[in-house]
């Protein structure tokens, strides 16, 4: 992938495009605090699943915005976009903390974190989806 990330709002994006990242901006946050209710509830796999689809959605941002084209749904083509996104920020971390939020994908399926370990890929996810956040508010960098 060689493509320019410009995360500007350009005078020539589309009405539709805004409301396509309008409603996934309020579909992560739906996912966001379902996530923080299944917690509370201590439904771990559900909470990680949950917080999972934020992060899920909120990469569809930032390919709106920053490729000017929607993020394929296919598990690879999303963990190619993450790793190109933390290639062009220069933050390797940013690729580490998504595959511990695909481990808590892994574990809706499987059950298999004990607690440590979940609380350890849960708080690095919300730490990555913050990051998701920020990065989707400005920046212009190379996707290699």
């Amino acid at each position: 992938m060689n493509s320019q990330l410009d995360t500007s709002r350009p005078k020539d994006r589309t009405e539709e495009v805004e409301q396509q990242i309008a409603e996934y901006e309020r579909l992560s946050a739906h996912y966001y605090d379902n996530a923080t209710v299944y917690i509370k509830q201590e439904e771990y796999p559900k909470a990680g699943e949950a917080l999972w689809g934020s992060i899920n959605v909120y990469l569809k941002i930032i390919s709106l915005i920053a490729l000017h084209r929607p993020l394929s749904s296919r598990h690879g083509d999303i963990k190619q976009f993450v790793r190109a996104l933390s290639n062009s920020v220069r933050d390797p971390e940013l690729f580490r903390m998504y595959e511990k939020a695909e481990k808590l994908h892994a574990n809706f399926y499987h059950n298999f974190l004990d607690k440590e370990e979940f609380d350890e890929n849960f708080n690095s996810s919300v730490e990555l989806l913050q990051k998701l956040y920020e990065f989707s508010r400005g920046f212009t960098r190379e996707v290699r």
